[in-house]
């Protein structure tokens, strides 16, 4: 199957029962190219993690 997107968002939500924890959630950018697989530990994740840096590294 042919990929047909540029950027892949991975949304890692925390929280119990009803409650959700925005502050310990994560965001994760990959290009189309990063993704080489269909799962990804948490750990292989890191280097992707939204912050400046990864918005820089996209974007500019």
């Amino acid at each position: 199957m042919a990929k047909k997107f540029h950027v892949l968002v991975l949304v890692r939500l925390s929280g119990e029962d009803r409650r959700l924890d925005l502050d310990e959630s994560d965001v994760y950018l990959l290009r189309r190219d990063e993704v080489t697989k269909g799962c990804f530990q948490r750990t292989e994740l890191e280097r992707f993690r939204l912050g400046p840096e990864r918005i820089d590294e996209l974007f500019q």
